[in-house]
């Protein structure tokens, strides 16, 4: 959370929390969907959230089930050049 107006140096420590948690074996997923509701006067409220500050993200954080076989494909793209 921050001061209203200065997100970016927020949404960059959420960045930064994502790369640290991968680093660790966790997963995480930054959630958009929260943040109309996470910004009402009664959410605020109801978690604490003093009135100055506007949250600018939302993180799931945890340790993954099960980890993916990576799948590559040689399906590439062709490149067009444009002159």
């Amino acid at each position: 959370m921050n001061p209203a107006g200065t997100a970016g140096p927020a949404r960059l420590a959420g960045q930064n929390l994502m790369l640290s948690a991968y680093a660790r074996g966790l997963v995480t997923c930054w959630v958009g969907s929260p943040m109309l509701w996470l910004t009402t006067p009664e959410v605020k409220a109801e978690l604490g959230i003093p009135a100055t500050l506007t949250p600018v993200a939302v993180l799931c954080l945890g340790y993954p089930a099960a980890i993916p076989e990576a799948v590559i494909s040689g399906n590439k793209p062709p490149i067009v050049w444009v002159s």
